[in-house]
């Protein structure tokens, strides 16, 4: 009977695979380091939870390997330019330069690590129904208005917007804010590199003048 789970089976935070959906984005992905996480939830990888509640803080998402590759196209270019540029600009420009290159670096890696490894929102499984609620049967629990589940991680979230391939993870109501700071830095590096070539530019000109 649909929504009967036994006592053994069921845990909060266990979401297992839905064999019957294929994905070409997730289905492939392999599994990080076995030393880097502590059990599988849906196709994410736990790598810290509550010991009490077996809450998850921080994940590896479904399609974690393109976290990293998502921070390497944006950053090499970004520390490339600034290897060019900020060794002959001097004064105003080189300080400038100095803070641009640390702040686009630093804020979007803390915010795409954020989006990529914390936890979405994943919702604690239900098995007593409430008013409003509905049965989910791969997940295996009652949910309410809101909580909706993502194909590709295999988990309900709250309030969820869409699931990245380029951070790698489903984007729910906990991480939509750090995503929100990635996609700007992304704008903010794509300024940066044209800019500080610029300033490279009019630095050797001068240089050349003089």
């Amino acid at each position: 009977m649909a929504g009967m789970v036994t006592e053994e089976e069921f845990s909060p935070y266990h979401y297992v695979i839905d064999e019957d959906y294929k994905s070409d984005m997730t289905s492939s992905v392999p599994s990080p380091p076995k030393c880097c996480y502590k059990r599988k939830i849906g196709r994410m990888y736990v790598c810290c939870e509550d010991p009490v509640t077996k809450k998850p803080s921080c994940l590896w998402g479904a399609c974690w390997p393109m976290t990293f590759v998502t921070w390497s196209l944006v950053i090499i270019p970004v520390v490339i330019t600034a290897s060019l540029s900020l060794p002959v600009l001097e004064g105003w420009p080189l300080y400038i330069g100095w803070v641009a290159t640390i702040l686009v670096v630093l804020i979007f890696s803390l915010a795409l690590f954020l989006t990529g490894f914390r936890n979405p929102g994943i919702f604690k499984r239900e098995r007593v129904r409430q008013e409003g609620w509905t049965w989910h049967e791969a997940s295996k629990s009652f949910r309410p208005i809101g909580v909706v589940y993502c194909s590709e991680s295999h988990v309900l979230v709250h309030n969820i917007d869409h699931f990245c391939p380029w951070s790698g993870t489903v984007i729910a109501r906990d991480n939509l804010m750090p995503f929100n700071v990635f996609t700007s830095f992304v704008c903010v590096a794509i300024f940066y590199i044209p800019i500080m070539l610029l300033f490279l530019l009019f630095t050797e000109v001068g240089t050349r003048s003089g």
